[in-house]
């Protein structure tokens, strides 16, 4: 009999770059059965994890779940504005640092950090209450506490006072813990230590295959989340005999990319399968089985054009039935791509391409504009969160036409709930298109608006583009580096640097450090630097931090167009320096790619 438990032991090392049918076959029964849809979630209780008052600091352990820091001030103290930088420091690897920041005290004299999700069990953290560089004094808050709360979880499957024929049955739950949740099955309502089975799942695979049989009878079970919420109780009766065999066989299946539109599908399933079935969008396929082997066919006139979702089943001759989502990708005449190539900042298909991209694009009024200023690729956060579109294939359209190019990702939480077929329509809706150049697989994962994505969730969603899609290469930006080159390491095949500096030999120490934190783990990462215009002190500057960016790395990457937008002096700036660069689509500007 078969643990999906035992499948998660391998989630958190990063080395092993093979789609594991087994891990994916789990996600796809997941897909099947409706398990990996969001459901909306009750509130958690507040825990205060330490109290202070008449102090700076205060330090608390164990810290788990969502986070903040609340001050309160004394009346008294109002008009002296107390607020200060409220800060909150969490340390659960080396140099791992978050922050957020108040300068405002509100009328009711309380001030506090945002929610921030901590991911690790044992976490220290640090909160206080910092003066302002322009301060003279600091006023000391009245009152101190870290609070935490609880991210909760609801029940699924089997469902509450439910009867089923079936004594190794799926236990299956939804939650946004990243920490997983421990499963508890018992005889008796108050799941007393000695008379319940407990399983323990530590990723975002939402469900429990058990290896032991249940005897017939009411059963009770729950889920409590890493961070301390409890599920009440569901019952259900089992009404199989113990000894009989009511496991479906074994399905396991992954995502795989199809070199062409006439390659068959193949997939594994248990020997004691003697039926196996495919359809595509509802329409049956022609599936051959082959002692564990299945081969599926692919439909008349060939795989669609983008991304495809299959739904497998396989039977065994006890009627036990196993049924599983996977997805397949077919684009033909794509060119294999590779940042930091020799024949430069990007080879395309064996061609150079000198890259110079720009942030914040989003419309296509603006293409023009953008491309007289010698920039041939954009990156557009309103195609990010969005789905498949004509205002969308309509701004592709016009890059392609004039030839320039696009890097994009995917919504944030589509990835952080693991929604793959969301995550799937998106890149079936990018994968044709000549334009694309890169997945741009997140921005900081580790601390965007202070809801980091799980290194392991971060791997399998990298795993499932890569196979999508293993022509172009995933992108990533990263603000806390020494964290994220600890847990981050192998996610990507570029990083792209946040060199937000004034001066050459600051933009030239970011690239330093960074290949310092990245190298030992991650030898052949290519590195493109983003400069910033606002940042610069003059054009004449900004045009130095893009000869230091473009002599360093993949190209030349630019945040943003939106900000120049928005202040006249950043445009100034942006279109003066990029004026004293010169023309990079000619390639006569910097010294070339130095990336190792």
């Amino acid at each position: 009999m078969r643990s999906s438990i035992a499948l998660c032991a391998g989630l958190a090392a990063c080395a092993a770059l093979a789609v594991d049918e087994r891990e994916w076959g789990d996600i796809g029964k997941a897909e099947a059965m409706g398990w990996s849809e969001p459901l909306p979630l009750p509130n958690g209780r507040d825990r205060v994890l330490a109290e202070y008052s008449g102090k700076t600091w205060a330090k608390a352990t164990n810290v788990t779940g969502y986070v903040r820091a609340e001050f309160e001030f004394a009346p008294e103290d109002m008009e002296k504005k107390p607020g200060g930088y409220v800060e909150l420091h969490l340390r659960g690897v080396k140099g791992m640092v978050n922050g957020n920041y108040n300068r405002s005290c509100p009328a009711d004299g309380k001030v506090s950090t945002k929610w921030l999700l901590v991911m690790d069990p044992g976490t220290q953290a640090s909160f206080g209450v910092l003066k302002e560089a322009s301060a003279k004094e600091k006023v000391p808050p009245l009152r101190c506490r870290l609070i935490s709360s609880e991210m909760t979880a609801v029940l699924r499957h089997p469902a509450d006072g439910a009867e089923i024929a079936d004594n190794t049955p799926d236990f299956a739950w939804y939650t946004e813990d990243p920490l997983g949740v421990a499963l508890e099955i018992s005889r008796d309502p108050s799941f007393p230590g000695g008379a319940t089975l407990k399983r323990h799942r530590a990723d975002a695979v939402p469900f429990v295959s058990l290896d032991e049989p249940l005897s017939p009878g009411i059963w009770y079970w729950r889920v409590t989340t890493g961070s301390g919420y409890v599920t009440p109780a569901w019952s259900f009766r089992q009404t199989a005999p113990a000894a009989a065999d009511c496991e479906p066989p074994v399905l396991h299946c992954a995502p795989e990319r199809m070199s062409t539109s006439e390659q068959r599908y193949r997939f594994t399933v248990g020997r004691d399968a003697v039926y196996v079935s495919a359809e595509l969008d509802g329409v049956a396929l022609n599936a051959r089985r082959r002692s564990g082997k299945v081969e599926v066919f692919p439909p008349e006139g060939g795989w669609p054009v983008g991304v495809s979702r299959l739904d497998l089943s396989a039977k065994d001759a006890r009627g036990n039935v196993v049924r599983a989502a996977t997805w397949v990708s077919c684009a033909t005449g794509l060119p294999k791509i590779v940042w930091g190539g020799a024949g430069g900042s990007v080879d395309i298909g064996g061609k150079a391409f000198d890259l110079v991209a720009i942030y914040g694009v989003d419309r296509e009024s603006d293409l023009d504009r953008v491309a007289a200023l010698g920039f041939n690729c954009v990156h557009s956060y309103a195609r990010d969160g969005g789905m498949v579109d004509g205002k969308t294939s309509r701004f592709l359209d016009a890059l392609e036409s004039r030839g320039m190019k696009t890097y994009v990702s995917v919504n944030r939480e589509d990835v952080r709930r693991c929604s793959y077929s969301r995550i799937a329509k998106k890149i079936g809706l990018y994968l044709p298109r000549k334009c694309l150049i890169a997945w741009y697989l997140a921005d900081e994962p580790e601390t965007h608006d202070f809801r980091p994505v799980h290194p392991a969730v971060f791997r399998r969603y990298r795993d499932f583009v890569r196979a999508l899609d293993p022509d172009r290469p995933g992108v990533v930006s990263h603000n806390i580096i020494s964290c994220a080159a600890q847990r981050y390491s192998g996610c990507a095949d570029v990083h792209f640097s946040q060199a937000y500096r004034k001066t050459v030999s600051e933009v030239k120490s970011v690239f330093d450090n960074h290949r310092k934190w990245f190298g030992e783990r991650q030898p052949n990462l290519r590195y493109s630097l983003i400069v910033n215009p606002r940042a610069a002190v003059s054009a004449e500057e900004f045009a130095a931090q893009i000869a230091c960016a473009r002599s360093l790395g993949c190209g030349l990457v630019v945040y943003s167009w939106f900000e120049a937008l928005r202040n006249a002096g950043t445009m100034e700036k942006l279109e003066k320096g990029m004026s004293i660069a010169g023309n990079f689509r000619d390639g006569n500007f910097g010294d070339g790619p130095q990336n190792p």
